[in-house]
């Protein structure tokens, strides 16, 4: 390889769905994901648990910008100590990348992800987004 990063524009053959397209997708233009440690313990009896998380926001159309609201649905189970909404603006294949803390309160297995995003088209409408995926961590207790 040449050691640059090259763009693929093209399909999706299972699903049909645009891979990287130019200015237009049948789905959501925004790609999220998470980096953080999914297999934890800790002892409860010294307060939360603290896992800290690196937000990934990418807008997949090569050629378009997209303006969208960032926003975190409340959970009964965990709070989260950072940016919980927001709106941005990316500009073709642009990533923004930010920390988020999610605090838990006792042991268990969690589903950290609960983000929606709101894409504000050009006319004035919007359109939400939630997303299938799954951010799961799992907390053992640990007494010492």
């Amino acid at each position: 390889t040449s050691g640059t990063e090259d763009s693929i524009v093209g399909q999706h053959h299972l699903r049909h769905l645009a891979v990287r397209p130019e200015y237009k997708s049948k789905g959501c233009p925004i790609l999220i994901s998470a980096k953080y440690d999914s297999d934890l313990s800790h002892d409860f009896s010294f307060g939360p648990l603290t896992i800290g998380m690196e937000i990934s926001v990418r807008n997949r159309l090569v050629k378009s910008k997209v303006d969208f609201e960032f926003s975190l649905s409340h959970e009964p189970d965990f709070d989260f100590v950072g940016p919980q909404q927001f709106q941005w603006k990316l500009e073709g294949d642009e990533e923004l990348i930010f920390p988020l803390e999610a605090v838990l309160f006792s042991n268990g297995i969690y589903d950290l992800q609960c983000v929606k995003i709101t894409v504000c088209n050009e006319d004035g409408s919007k359109v939400p987004y939630v997303f299938p995926l799954q951010w799961i961590v799992k907390v053992n207790a640990n007494r010492q």
